[in-house]
């Protein structure tokens, strides 16, 4: 038999395949590499802004990784920049309404900066999906002694 250069017709059918994993291992390279500067950085309150700028970007490109929000928002936390993880957290529950952690540190957020009627909403709705938690309650109740309300 004479060899041809014809591809064989069994290794066909693969071709698309190893080009979609070929475009698929592209994806997660990218994400990768701004993920994982992200969740190798120190969690200390001594990091470099440069760490929070690098987090910052790495979720914007993945809302979705917890890992990344967590991260992202206890650099937040220990900056005291408040308003900025509220609107991270809103970002990740306009793109996930399933995302309790973001609901919670929404409220936290929220009533850091003193938006205590736009906090208790927030609460609320956390505290609906987590009945157990009593976390929500206690925010509740340092807005409405913020607000000086007694209820």
């Amino acid at each position: 038999m004479l060899a041809s250069n014809r591809p064989s017709k069994r290794l066909l059918p693969l071709v698309p395949y190893v080009l979609i994993a070929g475009i698929w291992g592209l994806t997660l390279s990218a994400c990768a590499s701004s993920v994982l500067p992200c969740l190798q950085t120190p969690p200390s309150s001594k990091g470099s802004g440069d760490a929070l700028a690098i987090c910052e970007k790495a979720l914007e490109d993945n809302l979705d990784r917890r890992d990344v929000f967590a991260r992202t928002v206890h650099l937040l936390q220990q900056r005291a920049r408040y308003r900025d993880m509220a609107t991270w957290s809103q970002k990740v529950v306009n793109a996930d309404a399933s995302r309790t952690d973001a609901r919670y540190y929404l409220a936290v957020g929220l009533r850091k900066v003193g938006q205590c009627d736009e906090a208790i909403l927030a609460y609320q709705a956390y505290a609906e999906r987590n009945r157990d938690d009593a976390d929500p309650y206690f925010g509740i109740a340092l807005c409405y002694e913020k607000k000086n309300d007694p209820k």
